[in-house]
């Protein structure tokens, strides 16, 4: 605990369980390749850091970055980060994120090519210029997943079981291949904001159920739904969202509850 340590161009093989516990951070440099390997970001603080300079690469073969919540103090403000000059993060496609508790946020992200998984908590993933792409996967199976910063997706993005969120704005053109499970929606939150660009969008056979939440905004098109029992627009409670130069078409149930505006 409370210690920074190193890997630098390192393969971490098969098998191999390296932990990073409460207020520590492993730093990798040179890049960094988990063939059949996990790394388990143990309690608050743990950190995985990137450093350098341009791209660092985190590739492998079935390659796993876990989190585990062993009940020091808390399962939050763990991270996985870059640190140096125009430093960013490329995943490649034989890694996943498994993110089961608390917090944990991806930050600097420039691509991804792997899995990122929210079975539980919150993870979120950010970057000035990102994108997922290829075999990149980003899934809310019982988590909810955040995404934030200048992206596009031509890979996939999946509402599984909870929610994806829209922190910043993203305009339907970027939004690529998106899918939803029974309980699964996507959500326009706070600072989100889902830009039609002239366009129509049907719900249903894309997100289900869109949330607004409270400053959340849908601009410039028209939205509809094909399916109005499963696929309805709802702002949250306690919130105010927009509409902004918007045609709400055929089919569409747009819900403001109690508190809401």
């Amino acid at each position: 605990e409370y210690s920074q340590a190193t890997l630098d161009q390192m393969t971490l093989g098969s098998g191999l369980n390296a932990n990073v516990p409460y207020a520590s951070t492993l730093v990798v440099t040179g890049g960094l390749n988990l063939n059949g390997a996990t790394i388990n970001l143990k309690d608050a603080y743990a950190s995985l850091r990137f450093d350098g300079s341009g791209v660092q690469q985190l590739n492998g073969i079935n390659g796993t970055i876990a989190d585990v919540f062993t009940g020091r103090y808390s399962p939050y403000n763990r991270q996985i980060t870059t640190s140096g000059t125009n430093t960013s993060l490329q995943i490649g496609s034989g890694v996943t994120v498994n993110h089961s508790t608390g917090d944990l946020t991806i930050s600097n992200l420039s691509g991804n090519q792997g899995t990122l998984l929210a079975t539980g908590g919150t993870l979120n993933v950010s970057g000035s210029n990102w994108s997922n792409t290829g075999t990149g996967l980003i899934e809310a199976s019982g988590g909810r997943v955040v995404l934030s910063g200048a992206w596009i997706n031509s890979g996939s993005l999946s509402a599984n079981t909870s929610t994806i969120a829209f922190a910043s704005p993203v305009p339907l053109s970027n939004l690529g291949s998106v899918s939803y499970g029974s309980t699964g929606n996507f959500e326009v939150a706070n600072g989100g904001i889902l830009d039609l660009g002239g366009g129509s969008f049907d719900l249903a056979p894309n997100m289900g159920s869109l949330t607004l939440s409270n400053g959340g905004v849908i601009r410039n098109g028209t939205l509809l739904s094909s399916n109005p029992s499963t696929a309805q627009l709802n702002l949250t409670e306690y919130s105010q969202a927009t509409l902004d130069q918007m045609t709400l078409g055929s089919g569409l149930n747009a819900n403001v509850p109690y508190a809401s505006t």
